[in-house]
């Protein structure tokens, strides 16, 4: 098999594949022979079915066999060809129509093959800048809201005896949104808390005057977002809302020997809030890392100018959406249109996924340059950890990626997030950091190594 090479727009690229009168034969042999294993006709024992009669009674779709048995070859080819630059699977192309040219017995055959492939970039020299993880201590009020937090979502809530919602109660509401004669959003029993810090934040003075069974009906013009994390399915509309308080709640108080204390296994209450104030540091430790690792990143970012493949912000806008749908539906509302038929909405996520984009394109580059993988081991841990999630056969999950062609963009996600912890520790431990890391990969070098010759000992 020769191979050609072209880059063309968008960063895809084109790898044009011419298979010999031979290859193409041994191909078509193959093919009948998979036919015919499996072929039963009157006359004929199975397998033994001439492959002219094969070769009449599959008709194209023998054709197509033969494509995918010249193929096998490719996607390991150009794999080895772009490396970890590879970002899509890779598709046959139609040179002319809606359909590719298929093979003929005894003639050569020449098809493309088309991907997209990640920028190769120039990194800056200085890439590490040295960084210090900066955590603050859990204040007494943090605590406090965090304890409160957690025992309004775990705890049933008692009866308050305020006619009127005041601070610390819960406003148990039926809300309907509407703009103009478009459905919104509505939900029949909403927890709204005061004071409120969701997107229905604006109506809290209104709720705050109405009296336990009354209903209320206003027109309303929300605030316009000033980022997609404050942004909302109302964000700059005017809309037209209906109110119903049905009760006022409050959170239960924690104390001493209480019942809702033991069934969380602390007589003490003082005892409780010492093991939550630990849970809480670390929960606060890692979203600092977290977002430090991102700072480093978008640091790095800014002194870069590179192309960014169209399909990589694409996945990532989907996403973005995705998780600001979930945010909304947490919230206890239900969309009824989808969010990018909000334009404020819809722009702020592209400009959010194409920051994400640019960021692996990025990662990946470092990765390249430091030699960082993910091993098979690490892969399958990913998946599995993905099953658990989904509650799914991890077999199966693997099948349907794969199917779907996911199995790259999976990989290029998980590489980027190792990459960018390395990079992390690289400018908070340095030279710590790269002796661990080294070590590591000699470690995983050596796993993979024993691993390959067992299989071949097998």
């Amino acid at each position: 098999m020769e191979t050609k090479y072209t880059r063309e727009e968008d960063c895809s690229e084109s790898v044009t594949c011419i298979y010999s009168v031979e290859e193409v034969n041994q191909a078509f042999e193959k093919a009948i022979k998979i036919y015919s294993s499996s072929l039963q006709m009157d006359g004929f024992r199975k397998g033994k079915v001439p492959s002219s009669i094969v070769e009449q009674r599959v008709g194209a779709d023998l054709l197509y066999k033969v494509i995918e048995i010249l193929s096998r070859n490719v996607y390991d080819e150009v794999t080895k060809a772009k490396g970890v630059f590879l970002s899509s699977g890779i598709s046959p192309r139609p040179e002319s129509g809606d359909d590719i040219d298929l093979p003929k017995k005894n003639a050569s055959y020449t098809i493309t093959y088309t991907y997209t492939s990640i920028p190769e970039i120039e990194l800056p020299e200085i890439l590490y800048e040295e960084r210090e993880l900066n955590v603050e201590p859990i204040t007494e009020e943090e605590l406090e809201k965090a304890i409160y937090e957690f025992v309004k979502q775990s705890a049933p809530l008692n009866a308050s005896e305020n006619s009127t919602p005041k601070d610390n109660d819960i406003a148990v509401l039926s809300i309907t949104i509407k703009e103009g004669d478009k459905l919104i959003g509505e939900q029949s029993e909403y927890n709204f808390t005061l004071p409120n810090d969701t997107f229905l934040r604006e109506l809290e003075d209104t709720i705050r005057a109405m009296e336990k069974g009354s209903s209320k009906e206003i027109e309303f013009t929300f605030s316009e977002a000033t980022g997609l994390e404050n942004t909302s399915i109302v964000s700059g509309k005017t809309c037209n809302i209906s109110l119903t308080l049905h009760d006022i709640k409050t959170v239960p108080v924690l104390s001493d020997n209480s019942e809702l204390l033991k069934a969380m296994g602390y007589e003490l209450f003082a005892d409780f809030k010492d093991a939550y104030k630990k849970l809480l540091l670390e929960y606060k430790t890692a979203s600092a890392k977290t977002d430090l690792q991102r700072e480093i990143i978008s640091s790095v970012a800014q002194r870069v100018d590179c192309e960014i493949p169209s399909i990589l912000i694409e996945l990532y806008n989907d996403a973005v959406l995705e998780n600001f749908e979930s945010m909304v539906n947490a919230q206890g509302f239900t969309i009824n249109l989808f969010a990018s038929e909000f334009r404020h909405i819809g722009k702020m996520a592209e400009e959010v996924a194409r920051d994400m984009a640019k960021n692996q394109v990025i990662l990946i580059n470092i990765a390249h340059k430091e030699g960082l993988s993910v091993s098979d081991t690490e892969f399958a841990a990913f998946i599995q950890q993905l099953a658990q999630q989904s509650g799914v056969d991890p077999m199966k999950l693997y099948e349907e990626y794969r199917e779907n062609d996911m199995l790259l963009v999976l990989y290029q996600r998980l590489l980027a997030d190792k990459t960018s912890l390395f990079v992390y520790k690289q400018a908070v431990e340095g030279d710590k950091a790269q002796e661990k890391t080294t070590e590591s990969v000699e470690k995983t070098s050596k796993k993979e190594t024993k691993s390959k010759k067992a299989k071949k000992e097998e």
